[in-house]
């Protein structure tokens, strides 16, 4: 949608911000295009049109969370489907499925591909063995006494 937003204003169609496109209107009619054919819209006004125009249902991108997907209905309704858990998490700026797979970091920790905190493991050594971040806060789990190995080895 980004390329077709950045395309429509470099060729000189100059248009209201948002929803206020008139139905007729050539940016208007691409955009409705593009989100039919994609299934996926940048507003539910847009998704309305679009769902309305291909007899299917579109996502509203801008209603999508973690655990919630919002679709515009051919009929002109909205369904919400709402999830018990994160079914996708944010990466670089865009939506990713949800991957409890751990891989290796670079710096030795272990992580979950994707998911909705940062969470990561130790590889060993000292300081915690889990860490989990999200929002600005942190909760890190240590062993007492700076853990077994260290308490074996009468440290």
């Amino acid at each position: 949608m980004a390329g077709l937003v950045t395309g429509l204003l470099a060729g000189g169609v100059l248009a209201p911000v948002g929803d206020a496109l008139p139905q007729g209107n050539v940016a208007y009619e691409a955009a409705v295009t593009q989100a039919r054919d994609s299934g996926e819209a940048p507003t539910e006004a847009l998704a309305r049109a679009a769902a309305a125009d291909g007899d299917t249902r579109v996502e509203v991108m801008s209603l999508r969370e973690e655990r919630r997907a919002v679709f515009a209905n051919p009929d002109g309704s909205f369904t919400a489907q709402e999830y018990t858990q994160p079914v996708r998490a944010r990466r670089d700026g865009h939506w990713v499925p949800v991957d409890d797979t751990l891989v290796k970091r670079a710096d030795g920790t272990y992580s979950p591909k994707a998911t909705t905190v940062e969470l990561s493991f130790s590889g060993g050594g000292d300081g915690p063995f889990a860490r989990m971040r999200r929002a600005g806060r942190e909760y890190a789990l240590t062993w007492p006494d700076g853990g077994p190995a260290r308490a074996a080895g009468g440290g």
